[in-house]
C-alpha cells in the first residue's frame, strides 16, 4: 500500500533495516524512549545518508505466490495442531493404537484404520472388534483412497485391530476422547486436502514464473 501511494505521488520509496535504526537510536542516546517523533527523524536521516535499500516490488503473479505461501503456512499450522490433538487424545484414552505403526501419522494404512475405528466405535472399541479382522480389513481398504493410499499394509491393519482389546488408557475419558479424536481426524483430513490444493496452485504459479524444478533436474 505504501509503495502504491508513493508511486501515485511520484515519490521514491526506500526502506531502512531495523537493526540500523536501532544502532542509530543507541548512538543518539534515545534507548530509554519508546517509539516517537525521534524515530522518524532518525530514519529520515539514515535515508538521506543513503543507508537504506530499495524494496522489492512484487508484480501480480509474485504477489499471488506470496499470498498462497501465507495460506500454506496457516494450513500447515492447522494440520500440525490437529495431529498433536489426536496424538494427545489417543495417548490418554487408547495409547496402544499409537504403537501400531512406527510413524503412525505418516502411514496411510494407520490413518485409514484409525478412521474406521473412530467412525464405528462410538466410544466402545469392542463394537469394532466384533466386526472381525476380515470385515475390518475390507472397511480399511474402502477408506484408504480418502487418505491417498492404494495398497494397504496388512501388518499395520492387524496391529490396529489387535490394539482394540488393549485395556490401557483412561477408560472414563475414552468415549469422549475418542469422539473428539474422530472430529479432529476429520479436520486433519480436510486440512490435508486444502493444503494439497494450495500447494498445487503454488506449483502452477512457479511454472508460470519459469521457476518450477523438473523431475530430471532433481535427481
Amino acid at each position: 500500500m505504501a509503495d502504491q501511494l508513493a508511486a501515485e505521488r511520484g515519490l521514491a520509496l526506500v526502506g531502512v533495516q531495523p537493526l540500523r535504526a536501532c544502532r542509530a537510536r543507541e548512538g543518539a542516546d534515545l534507548t530509554r524512549d519508546k517509539s516517537g517523533p525521534e524515530d522518524a527523524v532518525l530514519i529520515a536521516r539514515l535515508a538521506g545518508e543513503l543507508r537504506c535499500y530499495e524494496p522489492e516490488r512484487a508484480d501480480a503473479v509474485r504477489a499471488r505466490l506470496r499470498h498462497l505461501g501465507a495460506r500454506r503456512a496457516q494450513l500447515t499450522t492447522d494440520a500440525t495442531a490437529a495431529v498433536n490433538q489426536i496424538r494427545d487424545l489417543a495417548g490418554c484414552a487408547w495409547p496402544a493404537v499409537l504403537a501400531a505403526a512406527a510413524s503412525p501419522f505418516r502411514s496411510v494404512s494407520w490413518c485409514a484404520s484409525l478412521a474406521v475405528v473412530l467412525d464405528r466405535c462410538a466410544g466402545d472399541l469392542r463394537r469394532v472388534r466384533r466386526l472381525g479382522l476380515d470385515r475390518f480389513t475390507a472397511a480399511v481398504r474402502r477408506e484408504l483412497p480418502r487418505w491417498g493410499g492404494i495398497r494397504p499394509c496388512l501388518r499395520i491393519i492387524r496391529a490396529v485391530f489387535a490394539a482394540l482389546v488393549d485395556p490401557a488408557g483412561v477408560t472414563a475419558h475414552r468415549p469422549g476422547a475418542l469422539e473428539r479424536a474422530c472430529l479432529a481426524l476429520g479436520d486433519w483430513r480436510d486440512t490435508r486436502a486444502r493444503l494439497a490444493d494450495t500447494e498445487a496452485r503454488m506449483c502452477a504459479v512457479l511454472e508460470e514464473l519459469g521457476l518450477a524444478v523438473s523431475p530430471r533436474s532433481r535427481g
